[in-house]
């Protein structure tokens, strides 16, 4: 290669290298700027005073409280788990009764300083700012967890054992609890100290949701004050034609069940598809949106929907006008997502929503039965139409022993069959979960502080470096004086899986172990 040869290729690459690094760096700016930080660091917020700072902060200390609140040291509530986002609160609400939960909610409707966050913070376990609230009033929900757990067993035709607890308790302590009375909740989380009300609001999924469902399956009722998403409430209020309806898609059942449209439709069913008329009946907050979706011409046309929406055309764009009037089973509802804001301003719609817009700050008791609407949106609802103070959790007779099995697998194709062969099963394990490794260094050896290799050997000539793998982690409960019948079940059921033989360990422990 000649000098000049040479020299370009030396060139090249430092211009390469100039290209990537500049390129890095305008991602970063980018970054920065589409995240609204104007400091050094990335999820990070200076702390900015409300335009009536000082009217809020007097307002506030002289709420009527059992409790306490902070205006001060508050650095402990700007973090979570994910450690990504920090923002600092106005003040951290110390509750030590529901009522101090009802008067700040309430006292924050009342205020005249639109956009003013509330957040209830459980253990601080989210992973992207869910439990903090910039500028706003953070609800430290552990402080009005109380010192035990009352169980309580009912009968109503048959025995149902429940718990009956403070949404602030951590999960780790009422298990602690329940077993005393030989009982255990059906559905956990793989980490247990977490708060009821922050795994009934978002997440609240294990190993034994294939068989009880996540933990919102299983709860007989709950105890909510009553407080509208306040994204959902400004955009509600503004009617200014920049509803985000990205937002009302996520939040779609919500918005049917709490504005009462879904009444409506529900004295409109008859000659609604079969799949259309058995969703809208449920009316249970499990509403499919995908098939809304797929069939909302139908509901439109059929229920008659579409004779209000007609009377009401006048100042549509012509797109929309001509959808109106055609009625003839061709809507497009990719039109209608576009232009949702005219279909609701221009039809009179939003007057209704904004008639029922909710969140006062009432203590409510909602179950299956019982205020339905509040019961399905508030669980699994994040935290966006209420706050779930106190809840009763269905219980089973807590199993003495549990044989607790992991392995490995190289192909997830192998791992995803032997998952879902298990969960079809009527007689399988009680616990089925999976997750992935990847370049861990070491891994069988770090079981065996908790584990026994099966083949001890081969297991100790195991290398996982660089490498990634499928976890599939199972367990059986059982009795003691089962032990011998219970390892028959467990080999039958591993003979039919396809993991790496000797990846396989398993232990022996107590429920609460």
């Amino acid at each position: 290669m000649s000098s000049k040869h040479v020299i370009i290729v030396i060139i090249t690459h430092l211009f390469t290298k100039f290209l990537k690094t500049f390129l890095l760096l305008i991602s970063f700016i980018l970054h920065k700027a589409d995240s609204g930080y104007n400091n050094n660091s990335i999820g990070t917020s200076i702390f900015q005073r409300p335009y009536h700072y000082d009217q809020i902060v007097s307002s506030l200390q002289k709420l009527p409280l059992d409790g306490s609140l902070s205006l001060s040291n508050n650095d402990a509530v700007a973090s979570d788990f994910g450690n990504i986002y920090h923002f600092p609160p106005l003040a951290v609400l110390n509750p030590v009764s529901v009522s101090d939960i009802s008067r700040a909610i309430k006292h924050v409707t009342e205020l005249s300083e639109p956009g003013l966050k509330v957040a209830a913070r459980g253990h601080g376990h989210s992973l992207q700012g869910q439990s903090q609230a910039e500028g706003g009033i953070v609800i430290n929900m552990e402080s009005l967890a109380e010192k035990t757990a009352a169980v309580v067993v009912v009968n109503n035709g048959e025995f149902v054992p429940y718990v009956d607890v403070s949404a602030g308790e951590l999960w780790i302590n009422i298990l602690h609890e329940t077993l005393k009375h030989g009982l255990a909740p059906k559905s956990w989380t793989d980490y247990l100290h977490l708060t009821v009300g922050g795994t009934l609001s978002n997440a609240g999924i294990s190993g034994q949701a294939f068989r009880h469902g996540p933990q919102i399956n299983n709860v007989f009722q709950l105890e909510v004050v009553t407080g509208y998403s306040s994204a959902v409430k400004l955009e509600i209020e503004k009617f200014d034609g920049r509803i985000n309806f990205g937002l009302w898609q996520v939040q779609v059942k919500d918005v049917l069940i709490q504005s009462g449209l879904h009444k409506a439709l529900k004295e409109k069913i008859s000659g609604y598809s079969s799949a259309v008329k058995l969703e809208i009946e449920k009316f249970d907050g499990r509403i499919n949106f995908g098939l809304w979706q797929v069939q909302v011409n139908d509901v439109l046309i059929q229920s008659g929907l579409h004779k209000a929406l007609k009377e009401k055309i006048s100042g549509y764009s012509s797109a929309v006008k001509l959808e109106i009037e055609k009625f003839d089973g061709r809507i497009n509802f990719g039109l209608w997502q576009i232009q949702v804001k005219d279909v609701l301003i221009q039809s009179g719609l939003h007057k209704a929503l904004k008639e029922k817009i909710s969140g006062k700050g009432e203590v409510v008791t909602c179950s299956e039965t019982r205020n339905t609407e509040l019961y399905y949106s508030v669980l699994g609802g994040l935290g966006q139409f209420g706050i779930i103070t106190r809840a009763r959790i269905s219980l089973e007779a807590a199993p003495k022993t549990v044989k607790w099995i992991r392995m490995l697998y190289s192909e997830f194709s192998m791992f995803a069959r032997d998952q879902e062969y298990l969960i079809s099963l009527e007689n399988t394990f009680d616990y089925i979960e999976g997750f992935v490794i990847i370049n861990r260094t070491g891994i069988l050896n770090n079981w065996r502080s908790s584990f026994n290799p099966r083949d001890p050997l081969q297991a100790s000539q195991f290398i996982s470096d660089g490498r990634t793998f499928y976890c599939l982690e199972v367990a059986k409960y059982f009795n003691p004086d089962e032990t011998q019948f219970m390892n028959q079940i467990v080999e039958n059921l591993l003979s039919e899986l396809s993991y790496i033989p000797w990846t396989l360990f398993q232990s022996e422990n107590t429920t609460i172990s």
